[in-house]
């Protein structure tokens, strides 16, 4: 299962299998998909002469070119569609849609044509946006209406739509599971179940009971998202944001150059692991790794660019203009990643990221209460600890300390004010507990170790440095070992079902034996970069190799994340989450009306 492939795969079709000059019209959401899988100068060598949006008004008329529409099935698109097909604007019409679409949507398409200038009409499931190979995206920013109890049904329908477009992309027809305290977790996998019945013909795939799709909600875990991240990806998320595979750097600070391409402007690049090779090996790799590959990769590119500039003979020659083109995306990829990298220890110095992750990683593994406190007064009265990181400090006390007595959380509140932490995000310390606090979850969210553990830890941490910032390891590892060690994953000691199969949707003899060999986990609420990281290290085996380009490794500490019965995890969420995003999520939850 890769979902990059899936998607890859059905962008080369429609533009390999319709031949001749064509124009390419996508949506804004479709643009999306098909950039994160396909670059723009890939896409151009296809014999693709223009790409464009479906909606932009003002396109010319192009008779003597073909064009492949690629959209979703939205009544808005089908509206816009129809009025492109009643004054035609290309020679003809190839359309795709990405996902199901109605009979009344086409029915309105066909009386549309009166031209009969559409020759084909699919329907390509690619209706999600592929982040790496085994993580995916709805970009569905906010799912507050739906958590609230506001019902919002497209919303609801969209997410829908979208795991049913990654299963058709897959070809599997799942046994389904979901978190039984979660009621919209319920509601999900039933409205899944009812389409795939609905829809039976397109799910009738060849024997493939061996699919797990696991629905979870993200208020089992909130702290998670919280916390400080230290590999590539996750601290370019957490730092940054990434938004379709891009990401804007402070354009007031330093500016990265462009991507290899050229498709980024001056203070926004592209990270993609497709066409990157130095971001597909090190997304995963810690900081102190990162920065020792980088230098790595620096001393390559400058013992290449030694060797062209001491060119000799007519053959020499001949191979550097051979070479070129690899030497100036490499030349692009360096100049990008250590802006990056720059751009990123600027900000981890500024905001003092370093001490305050010892205290997250502390309080997100061991019980001390006392000495937390202590540290974390500290680090609200140093004028180096910026606002935000104090306030995602006083939310990791709440959450461990929940139902401490001796907790002091009036006295933090008062301290994140006069920090001047603006009042409705000082609110957060209590909202955050109707969240995720223990009311709402339906396992340990922490566990309770003493002194000892923590002094063994941080002795531990002297030999690699690692461990003390990547301590914390999210509940969904645990599910993972679980259903890679082929136990259960509902504890022994509890009677009642935490997981559930979802009617006509179970193996035989209510799962007692059976064992699943792929497994899709949705995350309702948002996933983060974090779990992408742990889901990676089970799909991945470790690597010994530790050059700049050294292919991926297990994460150090991960090691013993063995997979021996080879299962494939594929991770998604309506988003990827940081903890700004994921504040304000909270935020608008419990916003009153």
């Amino acid at each position: 299962m890769d979902v990059i492939a899936s998607v890859r795969d059905y962008v080369h079709k429609m533009v390999s299998e319709v031949v001749g000059l064509k124009a390419l019209l996508v949506d804004k959401e479709t643009s999306g998909m098909v950039g994160m899988v396909y670059s723009r100068s890939a896409i151009l060598r296809k014999e693709v002469f223009l790409m464009d949006l479906l909606s932009k008004p003002d396109r010319e008329k192009m008779q003597h070119l073909k064009c492949v529409v690629f959209v979703r099935p939205t009544t808005e698109n089908i509206t816009t569609l129809c009025t492109e097909l009643r004054s035609p604007k290309y020679g003809e019409y190839h359309v795709f849609f990405s996902n199901i679409v109605s009979r009344d949507f086409l029915h309105s398409m066909a009386l549309a044509d009166e031209e009969e200038r559409v020759k084909q009409v699919q329907e390509f499931y690619g209706d999600f946006y592929a982040i790496n190979k085994d993580l995916f995206t709805l970009n569905i920013d906010s799912c507050a209406p739906l958590m609230r109890g506001q019902w919002d049904q497209k919303l609801f329908d969209r997410m829908t739509s979208g795991i049913l477009a990654v299963l058709l992309a897959m070809k599997r027809r799942p046994v389904m599971r979901y978190q039984a305290k979660s009621t919209l977790c319920e509601r999900l996998a039933n409205n899944l179940k009812d389409c795939i019945k609905q829809e039976s013909a397109l799910f009738d795939f060849r024997a493939r009971d061996n699919c797990l799709l696991l629905l979870l909600d993200r208020r089992e875990d909130p702290v998670t998202p919280i916390l400080t991240q230290w590999t590539y990806q996750a601290m370019i998320h957490e730092l940054f944001g990434i938004t379709n595979n891009r990401v804007v750097i402070n354009a007031s600070k330093k500016k990265a150059g462009p991507s290899s391409d050229g498709e980024a402007s001056d203070n926004e690049v592209v990270l993609s692991g497709e066409q990157d090779l130095f971001f597909e090996k090190n997304m995963f790799s810690n900081w102190g790794d990162l920065c020792l590959r980088l230098k790595q990769f620096v001393d390559e590119f400058k013992a290449k660019s030694d060797q062209t500039s001491n060119i000799q003979s007519i053959e020499e020659m001949k191979n550097f203009m051979r070479d070129y083109p690899k030497f100036r995306e490499m030349s692009g990829n360096v100049s990008k990643h250590v802006n990056l990298v720059g751009e990123m220890s600027e900000r981890i110095n500024e905001r003092d990221l370093l001490n305050v992750s010892v205290l997250e990683q502390e309080m997100a593994c061991y019980d001390e209460h006392s000495k937390h406190y202590e540290k974390l007064v500290v680090l609200l009265q140093n004028p180096k600890t910026k606002g935000m990181d104090c306030l995602r400090l006083v939310l990791l006390y709440a959450l461990r300390y929940e139902g401490n007595k001796a907790n002091a959380l009036p006295e933090l509140k008062k301290m994140l004010q006069a920090k001047g932490v603006p009042p409705e995000k000082v609110l957060l310390v209590d909202t955050i507990i109707k969240y995720g606090g223990t009311k709402e979850r339906q396992s340990a969210l922490f566990q309770r170790e003493g002194i000892t553990r923590v002094m063994t830890n941080i002795a531990r941490g002297f030999k690699d440095v690692n461990n003390v910032y990547t301590q914390h390891e999210p509940p969904m590892k645990n599910i993972l070992e679980k259903i890679t060690s082929s136990s259960s994953i509902i504890p022994k000691n509890r009677s009642t079902d935490q997981f559930p199969f979802v009617s006509e949707f179970a193996p035989p003899h209510g799962g007692s034996q059976w064992k699943p060999k792929e497994v899709i986990i949705f995350v309702v609420g948002g996933a983060t970069y974090e779990e992408a990281l742990f889901v990676n290290a089970f799909n991945e085996p470790p690597s010994s190799n530790t050059g700049a380009n050294a292919t991926k490794d297990v994460p150090k500490g991960k090691e013993k994340e063995s997979n021996p019965n080879q299962i494939r995890y594929i991770l998604g969420s309506n988003c990827m989450l940081n903890s700004e995003t994921f504040l304000r999520e909270v935020e608008d939850i419990y916003r009153a009306a």
